[in-house]
């Protein structure tokens, strides 16, 4: 899926990160594919490059059933905001 998200608040940094997403059920995963809107809040505290470092994000209730988890790959980041962030599906690959 293509990400597009706007933040509001305190932080600064640069980050290179994966999203995974768990999905409870169908009826949580649907909704979320053809609609693709999250709105929620976030805080993040990285120092991390590689295989060294550390990077703290728990799990974020998105939905109703729906959690995501940002993984860390490298970055130095400090960070308090609130997103909106709006997920299409990648004509490319569906």
């Amino acid at each position: 899926m293509k990400m597009l998200e706007v933040r509001a608040g305190l932080g600064i940094g640069v980050k290179k990160f994966h999203v995974a997403f768990v999905f409870d059920d169908s009826q949580a995963f649907d909704p979320f594919v053809n609609t693709g809107w999250i709105f929620g809040a976030q805080t993040t505290a990285a120092a991390k490059y590689k295989n060294e470092g550390e990077a703290v994000a728990g799990a974020v209730s998105a939905a109703p059933e729906v959690w995501v988890y940002q993984l860390t790959e490298s970055g130095l980041t400090l960070e308090l905001t609130l997103k909106g962030t709006k997920y299409d599906k990648d004509s490319k690959l569906n």
